[in-house]
């Protein structure tokens, strides 16, 4: 790296121009471009974000809390997509449904957004959904929390100390929400009840009715609100549990089609959701088909969502070049848009797992950033190292993390995004400094024009 230093007045000023970082491609992109406020909003304000990704976040997202030096955590959307791995853990655990399956539940079955039902439902969400069947038997009449249970959704205990820095929902001194996001249809069954149980699996600090009908298929949520405690050291954490009522008979043929339960605190802070899904690209979260612009709608309001993070890309190379999937991103990214006015985006390069493509992907990111302004790149692509470097260290089948990957990859992330932020905060020159500031931009721009082979800017992929 060439450095510049210049005295100004009694202060040193340091200005560095970096050598070149060069993608596979021969584009020479920064590590961070675009609205770099975003960065700032994301580790210091109120970024409620939901992850879109594929099968590589499988193991990440359970690093993420205790790598993303976030100054408060508000809030997370447990459910399918947001749980408990063996590298690490987010804080929140979905139960599996409970087995064997109480007598009144006849099926369960779990599916993405683009997945239809055994009783024809689809588009329900743009997340994983759970869906149970009854079969018109009756629950029985034990009043007990623990009776009747067919699903829990946990904060867990690891939770106290994986969230940076530190306890957001144990707290005694202001009450915490627990949102429980449904699929309501003319089948639901409106025999349900909502519990919220703490250091017991018997006596609930809250219980509600919940009606899973609708004559009106979509997104609905219920909402309870109760006294924040803190967890003893034995206790399974807090849990949002659903049965049914006692004695009651959910008619047959009729369900409960679960999102997730987002536990929040309603603070301003940081809330994370999880849209991931493995073995799919670009085009299953942009097609219509998948998940339906009013799923999307639905979605981003229940949760609050205010900023979505992007990486995706590493099943797409067999079908797209460069210009048809930066197309397929922008399209992406309007449906979120349209969802929520005023919606920001962090877009992140996938790392190099050897295929030229991926390196198009990230100049198809960078070009984005430049023109919209809703947009941060994280240039993760080059950030991560080479595809040879990585693969001997980080990979476990040449393309997913192995489990020093799980810490590398959020950490490569986590120092975007700091680098974003820090620069964000930089003031504004004085006039006094706006020559020097040409002169070296001019120097950083012939540096660049060398480093690209002549060229003033980087070549669009498309």
């Amino acid at each position: 790296m060439r450095q510049i230093v210049i005295l100004v007045g009694a202060g040193l000023l340091a200005l560095g121009v970096a050598s070149c970082p060069r993608s596979a491609s021969g584009a020479a992109l920064p590590l961070v471009s675009g609205n770099l406020q975003i960065a700032n909003t994301f580790l210091h304000g109120d970024a409620h974000v939901a992850l879109v990704g594929d099968s590589i976040q499988n193991t990440l997202v359970g690093a993420y809390p205790a790598v993303w030096k976030v100054d408060r955590w508000v809030g997370e959307t447990t459910g399918a997509d947001l749980v408990t791995n063996g590298f690490g853990n987010t804080g929140t655990a979905t139960s599996t449904p409970l087995q064997p399956l109480p007598s009144f539940v006849s099926s369960f079955e779990t599916g993405g957004p683009g997945s239809t039902t055994s009783d024809g439902l689809n588009g329900i969400s743009p997340s994983h959904s759970l869906h149970w069947t009854f079969n018109g038997q009756s629950a029985s009449s034990d009043t007990s929390a623990s009776a009747n249970r067919y699903f829990d959704a946990w904060l867990t205990n690891p939770q106290n100390g994986t969230f940076y820095p530190g306890k957001w929902a144990d707290r005694s001194d202001r009450n915490l929400n627990a949102e429980v996001i449904y699929y309501a249809n003319p089948n639901g069954t409106d025999k349900g009840l909502f519990d919220v149980l703490i250091n017991s699996n018997d006596v609930p600090v809250v219980s509600q009715p919940l009606n899973f009908h609708s004559a009106v298929s979509g997104l609905q949520s219920t909402t309870v609100t109760f006294p924040a405690q803190n967890w003893s050291s034995t206790s399974p954490g807090l849990s949002g549990s659903f049965r049914i009522a006692p004695g009651q008979s959910p008619a047959a043929g009729s369900n409960a089609v679960l999102v997730g339960v987002r536990f929040y605190t309603g603070e301003t802070g940081f809330q994370l959701s999880d849209l991931h899904q493995g073995g799919v690209g670009i085009d299953y979260f942009a097609d219509p088909a998948s998940a339906p612009q009013t799923a999307i709608n639905q979605y981003v309001n229940l949760t609050d969502t205010n900023m979505m993070m992007i990486w995706i890309g590493q099943n797409d190379p067999g079908k797209y070049d460069g210009a048809g999937w930066k197309t397929q991103m922008q399209s992406l990214i309007a449906r979120y848009k349209a969802a929520r006015p005023g919606m920001q985006f962090i877009l992140v390069s996938s790392y190099d797992t050897g295929n030229s493509r991926l390196a198009d992907y990230a100049q198809d990111l960078y070009d984005i950033s430049q023109t919209d302004s809703s947009v941060l790149f994280l240039n993760l692509y080059e950030q991560a190292g080479s595809f040879s470097q990585i693969d001997s260290n980080y990979l476990v089948d040449h393309v997913h993390p192995n489990l020093a990957g799980d810490t590398y990859f959020p950490a490569q992330l986590e120092s975007l995004i700091e680098s974003a932020a820090t620069m964000s905060q930089v003031p504004e020159p004085s006039s006094g400094m706006v020559l020097l500031t040409g002169l070296l931009f001019a120097a950083g721009r012939r540096v660049r024009r060398k480093c690209m082979g002549g060229g003033t800017e980087p070549v669009a992929a498309d």
